[in-house]
């Protein structure tokens, strides 16, 4: 059988470049990085498109209501915990309302 290549010298493979795997693994770690902050991001802020898409029309529902002038005082309370506080005191406000919101809906 014939090879191409006569050994040890002419077909033997180049040692690595330290420099360039030093190089490579410091872009592995960096994506790594990107990757797990990206992920926080969006676990801390529960969006991906139809998150966004999703909070829009909930943004529009509100304006809705309060535009009918449907809103009870839990809603106005609601709405403006979420525009000052944010999700989390709004999320907390509607769990100790759960009861009573229960109840009036069961009543009408």
């Amino acid at each position: 059988m014939s090879s191409a290549c006569a050994p040890p010298t002419t077909c033997a493979i180049p040692p690595p470049d330290a420099e360039l795997e030093n190089r490579v693994l410091r872009l592995k770690d960096e994506l790594a990085q990107l990757r797990e902050r990206q992920e926080r991001h969006q676990r801390r802020l529960g969006w991906g498109l139809g998150g966004v898409f999703a909070t829009l029309l909930l943004a529009a529902s509100f304006a809705a209501i309060e535009a009918r002038g449907e809103a009870s005082s839990v809603f106005t309370e609601l709405t403006r915990i979420l525009k000052e506080q944010g999700v989390d005191p709004a999320l907390a406000y509607v769990a100790a309302k759960r009861v009573g919101i229960l109840d009036q809906v069961r009543a009408r």
